[in-house]
């Protein structure tokens, strides 16, 4: 008989919990065409983000919303995380 076993850390809540955290506030400066805050946020946590989430919507969003240079960035940015 297999069991599951569930296994608790606080340390590792906290890293989901800020993980989502920087997720969110990247697709926010996404969606805000700044592009200073998208580069800050993307240097703070970009082995956090994964840009490709979520088939691509930041990258979707920031072009429906007419953001060229966060457009420009996002392109960058998966450049250089490929």
């Amino acid at each position: 008989m297999i069991s599951t076993i569930y296994y608790t850390d606080d340390r590792i809540s906290t890293i989901i919990s800020e993980t989502k955290t920087k997720m969110i506030s990247f697709t926010k400066a996404c969606g805000t065409g700044n592009p200073k805050v998208l580069k800050q946020i993307w240097n703070m946590s970009k082995h956090f983000v994964d840009i490709h989430v979520g088939n691509e919507f930041e990258f979707r969003w920031a072009c429906y919303r007419g953001h060229k240079a966060i457009v420009d960035l996002l392109w960058a940015f998966s450049d250089m995380s490929i």
